[in-house]
Parts: structure tokens; C-alpha cells; sequence
């Protein structure tokens, strides 16, 4: 069982999705994060949907920086998605539908499940385009956005260990967000939330992240297949 509490930097996390894949590493200052493992993250969402309807569903997310593949699987119960990103390209596959589209930029402010998760926030997850600005309020620290398509910027009231946060964004959008039940798995270098809240406007979700696990190595084969295919996507 993974030890709870731990004091470990680290911040955000995955926000999971939720917002964010955090390399907060343009600043000497900003926290350190697992991002640059190759790591399988399984996450468990309960939300609330546009039509006041709850939608449980799964997101199973493998991280691949070696390879800059990132991959997110999206199951619920009337839907089975793949979401895949390598950084110049982003494909949405649609197992039910059996299509496949490319998204642009602004395709990713759309919704995931009509719920309060959003593409780009598996965008920020997966390439953590975060700007390490610290305000100076030692009780608020601000980071900005690079690339967000959604969020302008990121402010907690802790840099280690957040309690709480806020995102701004698009249209004076904000988000609220808690980290709860901080976690060190065994092997991840940071600790990591395992569970997060987001409220926004009268939306709100519960996320639960299950396991984080260390991908093997892949051997050279199926690293060139991999990279065949990551390839494609430009």
C-alpha cells in the first residue's frame, strides 16, 4: 500500500487531468514533477454533467516522454475514446463510431463526456506547457499558461503541497480545485494527489487517481514501431 502524506515536492499533479501535466521547469524555482517518467496513470471521474446528469468514467493515460507519445484512453458507458497527442498533432478516435479526426487548437476548449473536463486539460497533462512565475505573496502562487487553449494561468496557495487552487481562463472562466489524500507511490519520484475536486459555474467532478505505475522500457523494436506511428500523427 502506497505510503500516505508524504512531504515530497511536487504540485499539481495530475491534475489530472484536470488540468495540468506540469514541467513547470523554465524556473529554477518552480517544483519538480514526474512528468519525465515513462508512467501509466489510471484515473477514476465522477462529474456532473451540462444536463445535471452524473457520468462515471475511466481515463487510462500512458505518458511516454521518451518517445513524446502520450496516449488517454476514455471509457464510459455509452462512449470509448483514445486521445492522442505528440506535441505538432492531436487525433480523437472513437472506438464506438469506429472514426478518427484530427483536433486543431480550438477544438480542445470542448468537452469531455459534456462534463467539466476538457481536452486541453489532457493537453497540459501531457506536455506540461506551464510558465513558472511565482507571485511574490508568499500565500498565493501564480503560474501562467504557454499554450492552453482554455486557461490563462494556475494560482495555489502552496507550492509543495497545494490544498487548494484556481484556474482563469477563456472568457473570465475560473475553476476551482482541491487536492486531497496527498500519496507517494512506490517509484514515482513525487507525490502525487489522490483525489481532486473541480468546481466550475454549477459543474463539478471528483477524481480518483488509482494507480500510478512505471512503464517497462521498450525494447528497439517496439520503440521504432512507436515512433513509426507517433510519425503519422504530424
Amino acid at each position: 500500500m502506497p505510503k500516505k502524506n508524504s512531504p515530497i515536492t511536487l504540485v499539481y499533479i495530475i491534475i489530472l487531468f484536470f488540468g495540468a501535466n506540469w514541467s513547470f521547469a523554465t524556473d529554477s524555482s518552480c517544483f519538480p514533477f514526474f512528468h519525465n517518467q515513462d508512467i501509466m496513470v489510471d484515473i477514476k471521474v465522477t462529474a456532473l454533467t451540462h444536463d445535471f446528469d452524473t457520468e462515471n468514467f475511466t481515463i487510462s493515460w500512458k505518458h511516454r516522454p521518451s518517445i513524446s507519445l502520450d496516449t488517454f484512453h476514455i471509457v464510459g458507458k455509452n462512449f470509448d475514446l483514445w486521445y492522442i497527442t505528440n506535441k505538432q498533432a492531436r487525433f480523437l478516435i472513437d472506438s464506438h463510431k469506429n472514426s478518427k479526426r484530427a483536433l486543431a487548437s480550438h477544438h480542445l476548449r470542448e468537452s469531455i463526456a459534456n462534463t467539466i473536463l476538457r481536452f486541453d486539460d489532457l493537453e497540459l497533462l501531457a506536455h506540461g506547457n506551464y510558465e513558472c512565475t511565482p507571485s511574490k505573496n508568499e500565500d498565493n502562487f501564480y503560474y501562467s499558461t504557454n499554450k492552453s487553449q482554455m486557461w490563462y494561468s494556475l494560482s495555489i496557495d502552496n507550492h509543495k503541497l497545494p490544498n487548494t487552487g484556481e484556474f482563469s481562463g477563456f472568457l473570465r472562466t475560473k475553476r476551482s480545485i482541491q487536492f486531497l489524500d496527498w500519496t507517494n507511490f512506490p517509484k514515482i519520484k513525487n507525490a502525487i494527489p489522490g483525489k481532486i475536486i473541480l468546481d466550475e459555474s454549477y459543474m463539478n467532478a471528483s477524481i480518483f487517481i488509482e494507480s500510478v505505475l512505471i512503464l517497462p522500457v521498450l525494447n528497439g523494436k517496439t520503440k521504432q514501431l512507436y515512433k513509426a506511428w507517433s510519425i503519422q500523427l504530424d
